[in-house]
């Protein structure tokens, strides 16, 4: 769970130093990739934190568990692969 939260923080401190130095210098890509990783922030969240913590609790069983973090991870792959074709 610590990773997990260290990895939010960092995504969410990116996002706020490319918003600071958008806000000093207007730059397109400054602005590309404070959207960029205030997205990551927000989908990581919702995947890593959120539903794969709800379903880690509601699953019993050791091996039901992996292939479902296993699913989880790799949605949230593409999810993140998703925003940066899309930004």
């Amino acid at each position: 769970m610590k990773k997990r939260t260290i990895l939010l923080i960092a995504f969410v401190l990116a996002s706020a130093l490319f918003w600071f130095a958008d806000s000093q210098y207007l730059h397109v890509h400054l602005q590309r990739g404070f959207w960029t990783f205030l997205v990551f922030a927000v989908v990581y969240f919702l995947f890593a934190l959120v539903f794969q913590e709800a379903g880690i609790k509601r699953i019993k069983t050791p091996k039901t568990r992996y292939p479902f973090k296993k699913t989880i991870s790799i949605l949230n792959l593409v999810v993140f692969l998703m925003v940066v074709v899309t930004i």
